[in-house]
């Protein structure tokens, strides 16, 4: 699904910093090992994307792409205080509020979903195709209405992929759920 523009990415990664960590990795790979027609759009939250601009290397990192690569932000919906980070038991209600926002044709997030934000009010570049967040469930609908392939993307780390393929193991072999009060 290329435009006559070139193919244009959105990465859209759970606003927590393992996941944002390894979703900038992934979108430093694909611009430097892509020929100069793919660009790169990275979502996040108005707070992460504050914290990235003020605190990280993000602008230096990217500025060899030129325009190839933007950061767009949009509101987490969590309340009037749009400059705080969720807290750990937030994470349900920040992925429902993005979830909500995802389909509302008039939201911030929508817009930059379509088009991966302002690029100049004429020359606004049509997303071909979209990197989610593994627990994003809301984008297999979003995706299929604006017609652009998924690609989930998981974050975990290898410790908690190791304990996702060893608990069911270990349910069959009678050793979860524990037994007694020990």
């Amino acid at each position: 699904m290329e435009t006559q523009q070139g193919t244009h990415v959105v990465i859209f990664p759970l606003p927590l910093q393992g996941p944002i960590n390894c979703m900038l990795s992934l979108a430093d790979l694909i611009l430097a090992l892509s020929e100069a027609t793919i660009s790169v759009t990275f979502i996040t939250t108005n707070a992460v994307a504050t914290r990235l601009t003020r605190h990280s290397d993000i602008g230096a990192r990217f500025a060899k792409y030129g325009p190839r690569f933007s950061l767009e932000s949009v509101p987490d919906g969590l309340g009037p205080d749009d400059n705080d980070l969720p807290g750990a038991n937030q994470v349900s209600d920040l992925i429902d509020s993005l979830a909500t926002q995802a389909v509302d044709a008039g939201s911030r997030l929508r817009e930059v979903l379509t088009y991966g934000g302002l690029w100049g009010q004429p020359d606004r570049r049509p997303v071909t195709c979209i990197i989610a967040d593994g627990l994003f469930w809301f984008m297999v609908d979003v995706t299929k209405e604006l017609r652009v392939p998924l690609v989930y993307f998981e974050t975990i780390s290898p410790s908690a992929l190791w304990t996702y393929l060893c608990v069911p193991k270990m349910v069959q072999a009678g050793e979860l759920p524990f037994q007694g009060q020990s």
